[in-house]
């Protein structure tokens, strides 16, 4: 009787360890993080530092770093945050020839390395560039925000793509998000583009990085709460909850000698035509929206530069 008791607990046991290793049932942890973000960059020191502030002030917790290539001053400002343990830094040296080459070389692998780590450490992690200001419209912070999204797998966001706002330059002791403040209109095609907001537990694999797969019985929502058709890039536009402030083009001086030959590399060329044409859709309405963040982040950025 003994023996077969004995049996019984170590059958069940082993049904229990099978069940663990090969449902798609995520297990339960306590993670280290309530939000994290995961992005990729090159050359981008002009971003870098008012957008880690800018996402710390938000909610953001964690940032998992990638640097490809940069030859810009990134290190001198990514030291201090690296030290105090609020960024992993991750150097991933691959050159990319094209959007397809960048895409399936370098985007999608980094999002997949870091989502692997995200499962462990996350409860929420958001795959966006640095030119991307991810933010709540009503909410104080996203975390506050991502709790009325806890029963899906993801919640999209919407762009809203900004121009130069005819500025060469960022004028002196100035932000990019008060400086940068005209943008196209709000339905413009482009803003209908989507980035994602994952629970990483329930998300299966990073294919594309506007649309995720997840695990069977989980999907990807809308802010009002709108499941999103599988595989789309493209939502109608919804930005009165979350949104992302997409500064594409920053000031002309940064997007002639930076953005422009980045895309020449990539065989990507702009007529003058089409220049003029893209510069006045992008300055067309102004929006500034994300100022009611701008006085705490003015304080704390220049403090941090003194």
């Amino acid at each position: 009787m003994k023996n077969q008791l004995v049996r019984l607990v170590l059958c069940l046991a082993l049904c229990s360890l099978r069940t663990a290793l090969y449902s798609e049932e995520p297990l339960k942890i306590e993670r280290k993080f309530d939000l994290t973000v995961c992005a990729v960059f090159q050359n981008e020191a002009f971003y870098l530092k008012e957008w880690l502030e800018f996402h710390k002030l938000v909610g953001v917790q964690h940032f998992y770093l990638y640097n490809n290539l940069s030859s810009d001053n990134y290190l001198d400002i990514l030291k201090p945050y690296i030290e105090s343990g609020v960024v992993d830094l991750t150097d991933w040296p691959v050159q990319t020839y094209s959007e397809k080459d960048y895409l399936d070389n370098l985007q999608l692998p980094v999002y997949n390395h870091a989502l692997n780590i995200a499962k462990e450490t996350s409860e929420w992690i958001a795959f966006i560039d640095l030119d991307e200001f991810l933010f709540p419209v009503i909410h104080s912070n996203l975390i506050e925000m991502l709790k009325n999204y806890e029963d899906y797998a993801a919640l999209s966001v919407n762009w809203q793509i900004y121009g130069t706002s005819q500025l060469d330059t960022l004028p002196e002791h100035c932000l990019i998000i008060e400086s940068l403040i005209y943008k196209a209109e709000t339905t413009y095609f482009r803003n209908m583009f989507i980035k994602m907001i994952v629970q990483p537990q329930f998300v299966k694999k990073i294919n594309h990085p506007h649309y995720f797969e997840y695990l069977e019985g989980y999907y990807a929502i809308d802010s009002s709460r709108k499941p999103l058709p599988f595989k789309t890039c493209l939502q109608p536009v919804i930005i009165d909850i979350v949104r992302i402030n997409h500064y594409w083009s920053g000031p002309l001086d940064l997007f002639l000698h930076q953005k422009l030959p980045r895309r020449k590399l990539w065989g990507i060329n702009f007529s003058e035509e089409m220049l003029a044409i893209l510069m006045k859709t992008l300055n067309q309405t102004k929006d500034d929206t994300i100022l009611r963040f701008l006085p705490q982040l003015k304080e704390i950025f220049f403090n941090l530069h003194k």
